[in-house]
């Protein structure tokens, strides 16, 4: 009802601005708890992929994070809630910037 614009609601603006702050929370929190619970699912592929070629993977590569990893934590988690992030880093191994 909310998106639909025959329907007249005054503070629908308000109400959308909420509904997405808590789909965002919700993403954060989502995100937080599967990254502190699996820390390998933040992985970059750089070291199975020297593996499987036959070379020898540079050293500590298996704790680099993927790009988009850092992407959504550079731009959504860690302006959101930064003591997620805080918390992530001092309970993994893995290179989070």
């Amino acid at each position: 009802m909310l998106n639909d614009n025959e329907i007249h609601i005054e503070n629908r603006g308000q109400l959308l601005e909420r509904f997405r702050r808590d789909t965002q929370d919700i993403f954060t929190f989502h995100l937080g708890y599967v990254f502190f619970l699996n820390d390998h699912y933040m992985m970059s592929s750089d070291h199975l992929d020297a593996l499987e070629c036959g070379m020898q993977p540079e050293e500590n590569s298996q704790y680099w994070v993927a790009p988009f990893i850092q992407d959504i934590f550079r731009e959504v988690i860690t302006p959101e809630r930064p003591d997620i992030t805080a918390t992530i880093k001092a309970n993994s191994a893995m290179q989070l910037s």
